[in-house]
């Protein structure tokens, strides 16, 4: 008799183990799907940061094309207002000169917020 209540017992040890490994094993694998899905915003946050870096340094880059050629535009009027010209191309020169200085800061503008955002 005592064997037998030996093999029961072992038996009730061998089935409480094994349930103590599923349960392990369940808190394992839920632990793996939290962590795949902390993994995977992790991902979506790199590529958003770096799609955004992406975007500072097009637009510095575009912003710095654009203002080397127009800051010559402008320089180039301005020698072209200390020449003889008729009232009508002093206004057309004047115009051409206050909408180089308007695209030239609002370039300059965009260049300092696109750095502040950045850091």
């Amino acid at each position: 008799m005592m064997v037998l209540g030996n093999y029961v017992n072992r038996g009730q040890h061998n089935n409480c183990a094994f349930v103590k490994r599923r349960e392990k094993m369940a808190k394992l694998r839920e632990e793996i799907v939290v962590q795949k899905a902390l993994e995977t915003e992790l991902n979506k946050t790199i590529h958003i940061t770096e799609e955004k870096m992406r975007g500072k340094q097009m637009l510095a880059t575009m912003s710095s094309e654009i203002t080397s050629p127009l800051s010559g535009i402008i320089s180039m009027a301005e020698i072209l207002s200390t020449t003889m010209l008729d009232k009508y191309k002093k206004q057309l020169l004047s115009v051409m000169l206050s909408s180089g200085d308007l695209i030239l800061q609002l370039i300059n503008d965009l260049l300092d917020i696109s750095k502040v955002e950045s850091g």
